[in-house]
């Protein structure tokens, strides 16, 4: 395999846009919140076209396919081209989202001047 179809895992993660910077992909790797077909890998670990990537990101774990290589980051438009997020993956997404969704709570505001007088009275009686 020709080099020009390897490349990096930290350096690909920074040029497909999953993290802002290298760095902050090296140490989302180091961390063990990337994995590389399965199994965790070092940030030097050299990449495949059609090989897994399993990354999270905040509480979102994503499987993609790697369809290109890319040396440079590139534009948001360019890189969605560099990868594929399989069925399952957004699947998972999806259904956590609508999980999230019902277990959320109402958010509730403090309780204005005249509220708080009421409370006082009905503490008080």
């Amino acid at each position: 395999m020709d080099n020009s179809a390897r490349q990096r895992i930290d350096t690909w993660l920074f040029a497909a846009r999953f993290y802002k910077t290298r760095k902050i992909a090296q140490e989302m790797i180091n961390g063990g919140k990337v994995r590389y077909n399965g199994a965790r890998c070092k940030p030097s670990k050299l990449i495949e076209i059609n090989s897994f990537i399993t990354l999270t990101q905040g509480n979102v774990e994503k499987t993609v396919l790697v369809k290109q290589c890319a040396k440079k980051r590139v534009s948001a438009a360019l890189a969605q081209n560099l990868y594929e997020e399989t069925i399952e993956s957004l699947q998972k997404r999806v259904t956590k989202k609508a999980q999230e969704a019902l277990c959320a709570t109402p958010k509730t505001s403090k309780p204005n001047k005249k509220q708080r007088r009421e409370i006082v009275r009905l503490k008080k009686y």
